[in-house]
């Protein structure tokens, strides 16, 4: 790792090692973080973030990690330090979705039952804070949008039973926004909810839906059969049109959610329509029913962007 620094950036990391193996966290916080403004790499975060959380910066911690948060994802043991920290700041709800990540059936049952007890002492003495942010929650549709993008934020923070409950009444609120009740199935499934919940969708019509029998967005073979279209038009093509259409259609499928597969059913015709709308082109390939969707769906994005 370190044989092709500079010298100054070697001395940093030799002193920042040292300063880990004394346990002085506060000397170690500052070495990582003079590094990290150098050598933005993952292996400085990761060290810059060990440091900050035994100092007990948790909060700084955990959006040093969000700067490479696919490298934390891909080993158990560093979902387990994301999943301390953010059961270290409260985020109970994306502490359990980063607890069902891991791999190891036994050491997920075990950072469950954490994330349960800190729920627990939480709320002897935040009991009512949690009211409020439940309330405030609950009523999401009385604020404008971006008042609700906040207080969905917020919302992170509540129990998991709580932020359930929340979302439950929110999917059957005809005036909260799609673009909310979409996110709120989204994270129902990565909360592990194997229940059927009612909802409406962008088309305002009330469904059911078993969040266990379906795929999340990016994990649907409509998403993949898309993916594959762009990458195969687009991606030598034009590789900064292909990344902005693939942001596009992952948002796309994520307004879709759970009704993906019965939305797209020609992926071919859906790329295409899309890279037709980003070369400002009309596009006729789409069969009435999808490009009806297709627009509903561009409608809500441009809503939500303007």
């Amino acid at each position: 790792m370190t044989e092709n620094l500079p010298d100054q950036l070697k001395s940093l990391w030799d002193q920042g090692l040292a300063a880990n193996r004394q346990e002085d966290w506060a000397k170690a916080t500052l070495i990582w973080s003079e590094l990290y403004e150098s050598l933005n790499t993952f292996e400085v975060n990761y060290r810059l973030v060990v440091a900050l959380f035994m100092n007990e910066q948790y909060r700084l911690a955990f959006d040093i990690a969000a700067d490479y948060l696919d490298d934390y994802l891909v080993d158990d043991d560093l979902q387990q330090l994301l999943i301390s920290l953010a059961v270290q700041n409260q985020e109970f709800v994306y502490a359990q979705q980063l607890a069902l990540l891991v791999t190891d059936a036994k050491q997920q049952l075990e950072l469950v039952s954490e994330i349960r007890a800190a729920e627990d002492d939480a709320q002897e003495t935040m009991g009512t804070t949690f009211q409020t942010v439940a309330r405030h929650f609950y009523h999401l549709s009385d604020y404008d949008l971006i008042s609700q993008e906040q207080r969905y934020q917020e919302a992170y923070q509540l129990p998991v039973k709580l932020f359930q409950a929340g979302a439950r009444y929110l999917l059957l609120d005809p005036f909260c926004s799609p673009v909310m009740r979409a996110s709120l199935l989204v994270d129902l499934k990565k909360l592990g909810l194997e229940e059927t919940v009612s909802y409406y969708w962008i088309d305002d019509q009330k469904y059911e839906v078993n969040l266990e029998q379906v795929n999340l967005p990016l994990d649907s073979q409509a998403y993949q059969a898309v993916k594959a279209e762009l990458h195969e038009q687009m991606a030598n093509q034009d590789p900064i049109a292909f990344q902005t259409l693939l942001e596009q259609v992952r948002l796309e499928v994520s307004m879709l959610f759970p009704k993906i597969t019965a939305s797209i059913i020609d992926p071919k015709a859906w790329a295409q329509a899309d890279i037709q709308h980003y070369q400002q082109q009309q596009s006729s390939l789409e069969s009435a029913s999808q490009a009806q969707i297709h627009q509903k769906v561009n409608q809500l994005l441009d809503q939500l962007f303007t």
